[in-house]
C-alpha cells in the first residue's frame, strides 16, 4: 500500500499526517508532494493506492490535480480523498 499526501503546509498537515500513517503502513509507504502539479507527477511515477489532496495549494490546486489524475485511465483505481 502506498499513500501520497499532497499539501503545501508541511508543518501542520503533512508531517503529522505522515507520522500517523507511517505507524500503520510503514514510513516507506508514504509519499509527499507540496503542490498539485507535483502530486500528479508522483501519481504517474509511483501509482499510489490512495491520494490525500489539499484543495488549496500553489501551482495547481487539489481540484485541478484530481481532474488531471482522473484524466488518465490508468489512475481510475486510485482512491482520492480531499
Amino acid at each position: 500500500m502506498n499513500i501520497l499526501i499532497a499539501d503545501d503546509n508541511i508543518d501542520e498537515v503533512r508531517t503529522p499526517l505522515k507520522r500517523q500513517l507511517a505507524r500503520i503502513y510503514g514510513a516507506d509507504a508514504i509519499l509527499e508532494a507540496g503542490n498539485g502539479r507535483m502530486a500528479v507527477e508522483m501519481v504517474n511515477r509511483h501509482h499510489p493506492n490512495v491520494v490525500i489532496l489539499d484543495i488549496m495549494m500553489p501551482v495547481m490546486d487539489g481540484i485541478g490535480a484530481c481532474r488531471a489524475i482522473r484524466a488518465d485511465r490508468d489512475n481510475l483505481g486510485i482512491y482520492i480523498i480531499m
